[in-house]
């Protein structure tokens, strides 16, 4: 996602843009995301744009994970794939499932939830 949307980035933190320090490690796991203020992609580039006369047109897709076009095992989440998301300790919450468990993605459950 390009811009903050207050209802994504409740239910994925790691789903919307962050103003992050200067040399912030890309991968670090343990930064936390909530701490930091929400950046609005394409709030700035509509900006520029404007500053220059250009008019902007916006297409808004509704499609996401809860559609499951892709399929759960491909979202960048399951099971242990996101740096930022811990599959491990959100699935037995998400799904009910007994701990250990961490094949799920917790961006689509989440999803499926709201």
């Amino acid at each position: 996602y390009t811009t903050f949307h207050t209802v994504l980035t409740d239910l994925n933190k790691a789903s919307t843009p962050k103003v992050l320090p200067p040399r912030t490690a890309c991968c670090n796991t343990d930064l936390p995301l909530e701490d930091y203020a929400d950046r609005d992609l394409f709030g700035e580039v509509v900006e520029k744009f404007n500053d220059i006369g250009v008019k902007v047109i916006a297409f808004l897709s509704a499609e996401g994970p809860a559609m499951l076009s892709g399929t759960e095992e491909n979202a960048y989440d399951y099971d242990k794939l996101s740096v930022f998301v811990d599959s491990c300790d959100l699935c037995p919450v998400l799904t009910g499932t007994p701990a250990p468990f961490c094949a799920c993605a917790p961006s689509v459950w989440q999803w499926k939830k709201w």
